[in-house]
């Protein structure tokens, strides 16, 4: 059996931005989720004077 390799290559042209953009999105979600910023200041109130 033979395999043309041309088949694949729209995709492996796409690939890289696809899984780009994939990460960038779970990145995007996970850092709304748990953002240190906020999270560190929770940690230390402002001390009342």
């Amino acid at each position: 059996m033979q395999f043309n390799c041309f088949l694949l290559m729209p995709i492996m042209d796409k690939l890289p931005a696809l899984l780009r953009e994939e990460i960038k999105e779970k990145f995007r979600v996970m850092n709304e989720k748990l953002n240190s910023r906020e999270f560190a200041q929770n940690l230390n109130p402002p001390s009342l004077q």
